[in-house]
């Protein structure tokens, strides 16, 4: 009677450490990066001259796709801008010359993983009580570590930096700017400072669905 109680305890321990496991990998599915697609004319990209910006509010499905994550289901809207300088002249993109709130990395990585704290605290909770259950809480904290670093790293490539890029001549630049859900505009100004005389040129541009 004992040995059938001890492989009841076994099987059903080791179904609960495999549905665990299959559950938090989905649920926390390693990143995927994808290259932000070029917004504007593919087949005659530097057909116009001077400098094009352009930007496209990304929607639940373009999020996914392009970000792994739908950003909007969390509260933010994604935005993204493509840049062709069809001059002779190098410019520098940076934060600074952005007049909208756009959000770190570091600190959308923050807002992502956030709503996993309630599930890692209760599966701890829980395994003061029936210990298996420590398996699956200390796999979801590697998993959740993880995957705010992949974000992080992934977001902070794609985003405009507070440090300023090199926009050079004859050149395409796609960023990604992260706004607050109710903070979208219609429109707004982006300003590139020219390398050569340090001017800043005003830019305004409209957002695209």
């Amino acid at each position: 009677m004992k040995n059938i109680i001890k492989n009841a305890f076994y099987l059903s321990f080791s179904i609960l450490v495999v549905c665990a496991t299959v559950y938090l990998t989905k649920e926390f599915v390693a990143l995927r990066p994808q290259t932000l697609p070029f917004v504007g004319s593919i087949l005659e990209p530097f057909s116009e001259e001077g400098v094009q910006i352009r930007a496209k509010a990304y929607s639940p499905r373009e999020s996914m796709i392009y970000l792994n994550r739908d950003l909007l289901h969390r509260g933010l809207q994604p935005l993204q801008v493509t840049i062709q300088n069809n001059t002779g002249d190098s410019f520098y993109l940076s934060n600074s010359g952005l007049d909208l709130p756009n959000m770190s990395s570091k600190a959308v990585a923050g807002k992502l993983t956030r709503s996993a704290i309630p599930r890692a605290i209760a599966l701890r909770i829980a395994g003061f009580f029936f210990w298996p259950l420590l398996i699956p809480a200390t796999i979801d904290s590697i998993i959740t570590t993880k995957n705010y670093f992949d974000i992080r790293r992934d977001y902070y490539a794609k985003s405009i930096k507070d440090h300023p890029e090199l926009i050079v001549p004859y050149s395409t630049v796609n960023r990604v700017i992260f706004l607050p859900a109710d903070q979208v505009a219609d429109e707004f100004t982006l300003y590139l400072q020219e390398s050569n005389s340090g001017f800043y040129h005003p830019f305004e541009v409209e957002i695209t669905g």
